[in-house]
């Protein structure tokens, strides 16, 4: 798999011009920051990064999570998420035009290593919902798995939604928070899965939080995002594409995870790392721009590593932990 199958430059370049638009004109319209400490351990210290579309960044002292000091209002999330034209390019144009790429790719492959992690600590739920579901492909291919389990959805955009109800799923339009607090919604899944959402959200405590609540107790917790251990976001700091506010701006630390999980009062199983991407993605950086990387070790693999040393890295950043694109497993004990 190469990033441009699943994230082709052209279509990723517009979607994050149209974001930080979309951020300029929230805040001239009204929107409000708001500032936050550590997303992962909750501390306020920290250590300056910079700016990035006019949102300040910060590493934390304590737990080496990256994170955006400054995030939106719940205005501003609302116009954000809620039909804002870059919400609107990822829903309409971005992902139809990968979709069957990401189907084969990501979430045929995601859909069973998903159901094979979860069943290595609890029976095959029969009752399951994906928070922030997009357009729904992942339920899609999750409920191929087990035709006796209920897929169900949450999502705020109003195209995605749509998406998601056309497939046949039950989906509760808006924030975990209010599908957290709906009668039929609260407590009433085996499994909540939520997939690159964990990276946007003001307060993952908060959010972790509001995902136990739409499971009953003994029940598991699946989220996946953007580590600020992985290689390519400590590699390329502020330069890498995928640091990118208002939309992004949560990247926990391995340490930082552990930490949000005690915050939340919830019980860890696992953290893996099983992405793919990080040596091509700093490599076609480094192509790009030789002075992004100072690291002479580094360098020289970029510059004259072959293919194959380029694979067994990546393979050794995954297994290690060490890959950007994290998975986070655990349960809820009442």
């Amino acid at each position: 798999m190469r990033e441009e199958d699943i994230r082709p430059e052209a279509l990723l370049n517009e979607y994050l011009r149209l974001s930080a638009a979309d951020a300029e004109r929230i805040l001239a319209q009204g929107g409000r920051l708001q500032q936050r400490p550590c997303p992962g351990c909750g501390e306020g210290e920290c250590l300056p990064q910079g700016k990035k579309n006019g949102f300040r960044l910060a590493r934390c002292p304590q737990c080496d999570t990256l994170y955006a000091i400054d995030c939106l209002d719940e205005a501003g999330l609302t116009a954000l998420y809620g039909g804002s034209p870059s919400a609107e390019y990822w829903a309409s144009v971005f992902m139809p035009a990968v979709a069957e790429a990401r189907a084969l790719n990501i979430f045929r492959p995601r859909a069973r290593a998903v159901h094979d992690l979860v069943c290595q600590h609890a029976m095959p739920p029969a009752r399951m919902i994906d928070v922030g579901a997009g357009n729904g492909v992942f339920l899609q291919e999750f409920a191929a798995i087990g035709s006796a389990m209920e897929c169900c959805a949450v999502e705020p955009g109003e195209a995605a939604s749509k998406a998601c109800r056309a497939l046949g799923f039950s989906t509760f339009q808006g924030f975990s928070a209010q599908a957290a607090q709906a009668e039929g919604w609260k407590g009433g899944f085996n499994l909540a899965t939520s997939f690159e959402v964990i990276e946007h959200v003001p307060d993952p405590a908060q959010f972790l939080r509001e995902m136990a609540a739409l499971v009953c107790p003994g029940g598991l917790i699946l989220a996946t995002g953007l580590s600020g251990s992985g290689f390519d976001i400590v590699s390329l700091g502020l330069n890498a594409k995928a640091v990118a506010p208002p939309h992004h701006v949560n990247f926990l630390s391995r340490h930082g995870v552990s930490r949000l999980l005690a915050r939340s009062g919830l019980t860890e199983l696992a953290f893996v790392t099983p992405g793919k991407l990080d040596v091509e993605i700093v490599d076609k950086a480094f192509q790009a721009d030789t002075n992004l990387i100072s690291d002479p070790f580094l360098s020289r693999l970029l510059r004259h590593g072959g293919a194959e040393q380029k694979a067994m890295f990546q393979s050794f950043l995954s297994q290690a932990g060490l890959s950007s694109h994290m998975w986070i497993l655990a349960r809820k004990e009442r």
